[in-house]
């Protein structure tokens, strides 16, 4: 049987003003080498999944 989805939780006063800093500070920075590193490791997981015969729902 499936889990009930629970509620989304509200933030209200300085937990909401702190959740809006945070969520300002994130969006300035940059994300390019992390990305490029995930993307290097979905990569090679997909080059590695090819060899072995795994059949992708997604083409590239």
């Amino acid at each position: 049987m499936a889990k009930p989805i629970k509620e989304t939780p509200v933030l209200y006063g300085e937990d909401a003003a702190q959740f809006l800093r945070d969520l300002s500070e994130n969006a300035k920075r940059d994300h390019s080498v992390a990305y490029a590193r995930a993307k290097t490791v979905f990569n090679r997981f997909m080059g590695e999944a090819q060899s072995v015969g795994h059949v992708h729902a997604h083409p590239r």
